[in-house]
């Protein structure tokens, strides 16, 4: 695949985490822990770290430095958002969601390790 589609991709990803965290939501007041949220929260930092691996790979750099760099950068965009999140109207800080995005990350880089060392 064309590495541009694969920054694209990325790029596009990261934009549309941006919307769907940035709006306004009805107020929270953080007592009862949904588990849609933290679903939501898995599959949009996870996928995030898969679209950092698969763009890095076209770059032939080793498995291991792209998957600290991935981690990385996922899991600082997690903390973005929930730092973005205190000014947003009806959205709230939540430590449970930024522990959801790296159970996230961990899950869907391990996907990509197993898959690029089977060649699945």
């Amino acid at each position: 695949m064309n590495k541009y589609l694969r920054y694209y991709l990325l790029i596009n990803w990261l934009f549309f985490i941006l919307i769907v965290t940035g709006f306004p939501t009805l107020p929270y007041d953080g007592t009862v822990i949904s588990w849609h949220d933290k679903i939501f929260h898995i599959l949009l930092f996870g996928v995030l770290a898969y679209l950092i691996l698969y763009s890095l790979a076209p770059h032939k750099i080793a498995i291991k430095t792209s998957i600290l760099i991935a981690c990385f950068f996922s899991a600082l965009a997690s903390v973005g958002v929930e730092i973005m999140q205190r000014y947003v109207p009806g959205r709230t800080v939540s430590e449970y969601d930024f522990l959801a995005g790296l159970i996230g990350i961990i899950i869907f880089v391990l996907f990509y390790y197993v898959r690029k060392e089977k060649k699945i």
